[in-house]
């Protein structure tokens, strides 16, 4: 497990930066899982979210609202106020 800066995103993210099928994993006030296929996922270091997007939706993450990442083994952990948000390759 390794915690990260915001100012590390974009490499952190750089294995979803390729059209992959992904798993989104929402925990706390939202529970469930999102299966999403050829989907990208980068930061926009401009205006501060996280792009997520897939041939058939995209999510955007306000990175202010942001308490913590978190990486381990391939798996991105994004700690909001009231949600944790995990990304992972399936």
């Amino acid at each position: 497990m390794a915690k990260f800066k915001e100012s590390e995103l974009t490499e952190n993210l750089k294995e979803f930066q390729n059209k992959t099928t992904i798993e989104l994993e929402f925990e706390k006030s939202i529970e469930g899982k999102l299966k999403l296929e050829e989907t990208t996922v980068k930061y926009d270091e401009k205006r501060g979210f996280i792009n997520i997007k897939s041939k058939d939706s995209s999510f955007k993450v306000n990175t202010t609202l942001v308490y913590g990442y978190e990486k381990i083994k391939g798996e991105i952990s994004i700690d909001l106020e009231s949600i944790l948000l995990r990304i992972k390759k399936v």
